[in-house]
């Protein structure tokens, strides 16, 4: 096992852990029920799935940075659970209903605040590390001045949300402007 471990880059070793484990805590928190394993198993499962889905791109952007990827590298290696989840979840929706409203169910909705989500708390994860590096004189260069650029794609998401409220007088991601996108192009 040493051997394999040691093939992975160590900048991407917390990325595909976190990976790992979020299909670990999946597989039980979906077939529980065939194997008629605890209820609170299942629940403690689903908790930690949750907090993959969530946290695990600022544990896997600490991590890389942490291993010597600067911003954008450690930006790219954490964005590989929610790229994988959101695709497994388009995936899903394209079982059901076909391609065309897979996809269109893949770009609308929470999508886009779940990114900018990601970003924020990848963006705290990048503060979290300057901090660490200044506490401890590490010696590597301070990289403070880009940490607000995690915090735009929700503020622009946010603003385009507002925009269509405005303007439109319905919401452009959620409900009924999903709603409205899928009658005028599948029905």
């Amino acid at each position: 096992m040493t051997w394999f471990v040691k093939m992975i880059d160590p900048r991407w070793r917390f990325s595909i852990g976190v990976l790992l484990l979020a299909v670990l805590v999946s597989l039980i928190y979906g077939e529980s029920w065939r194997f008629d394993l605890p209820l609170a198993l299942r629940n403690a499962s689903g908790l930690v799935l949750f907090s993959c889905i969530m946290f695990g791109a600022g544990v896997a952007y600490a991590g890389a940075r942490l291993n010597g990827a600067m911003p954008w590298q450690a930006t790219k290696i954490a964005l590989l659970l929610p790229v994988i989840w959101h695709l497994k979840e388009i995936w899903l929706v394209i079982e059901i209903y076909g391609v065309g409203p897979g996809i269109y169910a893949g770009l609308q909705g929470f999508y886009p605040f779940y990114y900018g989500l990601i970003f924020v708390v990848m963006g705290v994860a990048h503060l979290a590390c300057e901090l660490y590096r200044k506490v401890t004189d590490s010696g590597g260069p301070a990289l403070w001045c880009c940490g607000g650029y995690f915090f735009l794609p929700l503020l622009v998401v946010a603003g385009l949300e507002a925009l269509g409220l405005l303007l439109l007088g319905t919401d452009a991601f959620f409900f009924e402007g999903y709603l409205a996108g899928y009658r005028a192009l599948f029905m």
